[in-house]
């Protein structure tokens, strides 16, 4: 009489130990217990036998890619987001010396303002070159729009030159020559500002005293009190 499994254990080649220490053998779906050369039971299987997995070691290069792919994926996502933000409505036209201040995208070209360039998602610049202000000049101007199309107008003028950031000293000279009063902002070190100022001009001009790189005069419309201003004395 051949053994039992209870007195004699197999190693399985394919699976652990069974209960009662009958050999699990599984080939394809079928799964048969023996014990010895005698087959004990035989069923089928619907589910495939459990697999451990051993964690696999990730090189330092991917995981470096695999985050920057994450990142640009949430740039790409904000930036869509930002594409279907609403867009105000345009601020009221003023212009200043034949220069349009502020207003719709329509006012920034009728005043040849063609050169217009995406800023990103959500503004764009139109500018203009050789722009006199009375015998000033001539300096570079631009307007920036806000939306995708420039459908939110713009709120204020800057002009710089290109090369030379004491240019617009000219034009500052000649408004206080004409009687525009001045006043300071900032701390001395950032947001320092000299802004001109007469009674009844639809726009106050501000030049940067400290900045980056340029130098810039901006025209500012009297409704838009978010940009930095002061009291003359």
């Amino acid at each position: 009489m051949a053994q039992t499994g209870a007195s004699r254990q197999a190693k399985p080649s394919n699976g652990r130990l069974a209960p009662n220490g009958y050999v699990r053998i599984v080939s394809g779906m079928q799964t048969r217990y023996t014990a010895g050369r005698h087959r004990v039971a035989s069923f089928r299987v619907v589910m495939a036998i459990e697999t451990r997995s051993r964690p696999v070691a990730v090189p330092a290069r991917d995981r470096a890619l695999r985050s920057l792919a994450r990142i640009a994926t949430l740039a790409v996502l904000l930036a869509s987001a930002g594409c279907h933000q609403p867009v105000a409505n345009p601020p009221p036209s003023v212009a200043f010396d034949g220069l349009p201040v502020s207003g719709k995208l329509i006012d920034a070209k009728r005043a040849s303002f063609n050169d217009c360039v995406n800023l990103d998602a959500v503004h764009i610049r139109c500018r203009r070159h050789g722009v006199m202000v009375g015998d000033a000049g001539p300096y570079e101007a631009a307007v920036d729009l806000a939306g995708s199309d420039g459908e939110g107008g713009f709120d204020q003028l800057t002009l710089w030159h290109d090369s030379d950031n004491n240019a617009v000293f000219k034009l500052t000279q000649a408004l206080e020559a004409s009687g525009w009063a001045r006043c300071l902002t900032g701390n001395g070190r950032t947001g320092d500002q000299a802004i001109y100022m007469r009674k009844g001009a639809p726009v106050r001009i501000s030049m940067d005293i400290s900045y980056w790189s340029k130098r810039r005069v901006r025209l500012i419309p009297e409704w838009n009190q978010r940009e930095g201003h002061c009291t003359p004395v």
